[in-house]
């Protein structure tokens, strides 16, 4: 979340849509939740759902708890790709409610120039030694996003559709 508002800070600090900068910000930050929650979720999980049946079967049935392991192993392994896509929507949703608390400011703000009929730029981007200590492809420039900085957002974009169509 952090990063996700820092860098869409930077990169739409003159971009007067408020809506390409949520869309932007909900593609980062989706992309980067599920990614981190898929590589640490799927052996704790995986563990914790054996154990779990282990204990049920264990109440249900003692005597025949050691020969329903199998059993065990195998709902697990059934059930593990869709446990861990439970966690990454879960790490998502909860990642996207949070960048728009706090790109809140930020959104109001776009929406108050617009209203003003004012063009939009972020003077706290501009007042800081930030911009200027950036290489000249990355400083904001004046008119918005620029198209190489979209191609960026769009990027996590085709990278969330491609790892939805391979679940």
């Amino acid at each position: 979340c952090i990063t996700t508002r820092e860098l869409a800070s930077k990169d739409f600090a003159t971009e007067p849509s408020e809506l390409r900068l949520q869309r932007a910000a909900h593609l980062m930050v989706q992309n980067l939740a599920g990614s981190l929650a898929a590589v640490t979720c799927k052996e704790p999980l995986r563990v914790a759902m054996g154990n779990h049946l282990r204990a049920l079967f264990a109440a249900a049935a003692p005597e025949q708890a050691a020969a329903l392991e199998p059993v065990v192993a195998a709902v697990c392994a059934d059930n593990i790709d869709w446990a861990c896509a439970v966690v990454e929507q879960a790490a998502m949703d909860k990642a996207t409610a949070a960048t728009d608390d706090a790109l809140a400011a930020q959104y109001a703000a776009r929406a108050a120039a617009r209203d003003r009929g004012q063009p939009f730029y972020d003077p706290s981007l501009f007042n800081s030694r930030y911009p200027a200590a950036l290489p000249e492809p990355l400083r904001p420039v004046t008119g918005g996003l620029q198209p190489h900085h979209a191609r960026v957002y769009d990027d996590f974009s085709r990278s969330a559709r491609a790892a939805q169509m391979a679940i």
